[in-house]
């Protein structure tokens, strides 16, 4: 299980991560930024483009775009429900337009190996495609290509994608490639990988450089697990639904697998 530190898709995460280690610096102070992040996070804001480009965004369009996420949270200094209300987006649009502008996001084949060699003993592609014609295959990654436009492969990002498989390899996707989907070590031992590099320019003139590839709450990070990141949001959350003596029975609840955890989840505040 992983739990989202943040409102917004999983694929966000560990940029938000990366940018709140280098403070982050106030949006006046920064002239660029550059997300480099595997194929899954340029999709999903290669899919938001034509929703979050032409209109102020909502709290809805913002969770999977690049450009918006990292706005509000240099904007911000965070990423919260507060500043994921349509009341704030609008108060702020014209400083998040600007902000935004100055967000580009590339993809790294070597970012999209990492997601890869995680995934791979969960879904191992050999034993997935056996018996699939080859054909088959290809017409469903054309199909794929049709639809999911984040990525455009040419000879540079062939290049690239060589290199990466020379430099790191994908020893971990080759070892479970043949093993059974799903398999229950294979999720016990399983690390949400979707890796995420910040480069922001400042106007001073310094790059200011981060990296995350696991997020905070995701299966698998040691620093701050799901445990942690449920229990920060229930505590900072809760009071607004169930009460602060109504999230402390909660917590009690969780601590002791009451068997009334169910009642008091729906107990709203002030019964």
């Amino acid at each position: 299980m992983s739990i989202k530190r943040y409102p917004g898709c999983a694929y966000v995460d560990t940029t938000v991560d990366a940018l709140l280690e280098l403070g982050p610096p106030p949006a006046a102070d920064v002239a660029s930024v550059v997300v480099e992040a595997g194929v899954l996070t340029c999709g999903m804001d290669a899919m938001s483009q034509g929703y979050a480009a032409v209109r102020m965004p909502t709290p809805v369009t913002i969770n999977f775009s690049i450009p918006w996420t990292v706005a509000v949270t240099l904007v911000a200094g965070r990423l919260t429900p507060v500043e994921v209300n349509e009341e704030w987006l609008t108060t702020h649009h014209r400083e998040l337009a600007t902000v935004a502008d100055r967000v580009s996001l590339r993809h790294d084949w070597s970012l999209t190996l990492r997601t890869a060699e995680a995934m791979a003993p969960l879904l191992p592609v050999r034993t997935i495609t056996a018996g699939t014609p080859t054909r088959r295959l290809l017409a469903a990654v054309r199909r794929t290509r049709r639809g999911h436009k984040g990525i455009r492969v040419g000879v540079g990002d062939g290049m690239a994608l060589l290199r990466a498989l020379r430099e790191g390899g994908i020893g971990a996707a080759g070892r479970a490639a043949t093993g059974q989907p799903w398999a229950p070590a294979a999720l016990d031992a399983f690390t949400m990988t979707f890796p995420a590099r910040v480069r922001v320019r400042l106007r001073d003139g310094r790059e200011l450089v981060a990296e995350r590839d696991v997020p905070h709450g995701g299966a698998g990070n040691m620093r701050t697990g799901p445990d942690v990141v449920s229990r920060e949001k229930l505590s900072a959350c809760g009071p607004a639904v169930w009460g602060s003596r109504g999230t402390e029975n909660l917590v009690e609840a969780i601590d002791s697998d009451a068997a009334g955890l169910w009642r008091l989840l729906g107990t709203p505040a002030g019964n």
